[in-house]
């Protein structure tokens, strides 16, 4: 999330917990469209929600959920070994 005076018009509908669009998310992740509804259709991104033949939602405690689910404390994988040096 952007780290500005005035919060988004993103970051407001995220704190009072309305619903996202894949454009929104897009714009919050800081990626392309075609990527969050790539995931979307891999099953690899955010819960959503379908409202329609053509009108997908993103709830904000989902994309919060995905955001925590991803957080990472290591580069390596559990059990590799570090390089010397």
């Amino acid at each position: 999330m952007k780290n500005e005076t005035h919060p988004s018009g993103i970051e407001t509908k995220l704190a009072n917990g309305l619903m996202l669009t894949d454009l929104e998310v897009a714009e919050l992740f800081g990626t392309a469209t075609q990527t969050i509804r790539d995931w979307r259709w891999k099953g690899t991104g955010p819960a959503y929600i379908k409202l329609g033949p053509r009108m997908v939602r993103y709830r904000a405690e989902d994309i919060k959920a995905f955001i925590e689910g991803h957080r990472m404390t290591r580069t390596h994988a559990e059990g590799e070994t570090l390089p010397e040096g």
